[in-house]
């Protein structure tokens, strides 16, 4: 039986309307889509049913009805009852003798590892991930700006910036820049109601190297 060693991938970036990620999306075969959060916990699997028609901006997944199965109470007890596999992938987490930052997350997904930061690194990105893949993921500090703070820097080779606190209340902590890409907001105080704090200018969904963005606003 042969398998396709790029069959799962680090491809979809989901942000909120403050201005955070919400989810990064993993794809795998059979078009489905694995979210995961910062702290390399599963939120949420599925088949992209829009994915070749349309762009799912709003993350919406059909169950999957494929192969899935979860690991037992004869199992480490950092991962009983989580997922072990999906479809073809294997997915396995960092057990119970492993370092305290890492327990429980997520170790790999097929032929994509994840590494974190540890206890000892700066509070606003200890126990986050720190790489999926060959994709290295940077933070703000707890040093940084308070819109900033624990909000993705880089992911991968694309910095990311944000407006910060000091700016209109209708934008301030929301993305400015991806890579090269940017955008403006209408203000707080806009005469319509409905598009204060609305995007103004760029593209909600945005694709930077081999990773795709999405804004929801």
């Amino acid at each position: 039986m042969c398998f396709h060693s790029n069959a799962q991938k680090f491809s979809r970036v989901n942000f909120n309307e403050s201005g955070d990620v919400e989810s990064l999306g993993i794809e795998l075969d059979e078009g489905v889509l694995v979210n995961i959060s910062k702290e390399g916990t599963i939120l949420k699997f599925g088949v992209d049913i829009y994915r070749g028609v349309r762009e799912n901006n709003q993350n919406i997944l059909q169950d999957y009805v494929g192969r899935t199965e979860y690991y037992t109470e004869n199992d480490n007890e950092a991962f009983r009852g989580k997922v072990k596999m999906i479809g073809r992938a294997i997915v396995t987490y960092y057990s119970s003798t492993d370092n305290e930052a890492l327990v429980g997350k997520i170790k790999s997904i097929g032929n994509l590892a994840f590494n974190y930061y540890l206890l000892n690194e700066n509070d606003a990105y200890k126990g986050k991930l720190k790489s999926i893949g060959s994709a290295n993921l940077t933070y703000y500090s707890s040093y940084d700006n308070e819109a900033l703070r624990g909000k993705y820097k880089s992911i991968g080779n694309s910095p990311i910036t944000y407006f910060s606190s000091m700016e209109d209340a209708g934008f301030k902590g929301k993305v400015k820049s991806i890579g090269s890409y940017q955008y403006t907001y209408h203000p707080a105080q806009y005469y319509q109601a409905g598009l204060r704090g609305k995007l103004k200018s760029g593209n909600i969904i945005q694709q930077d190297g081999s990773i795709k963005y999405m804004l929801k606003y």
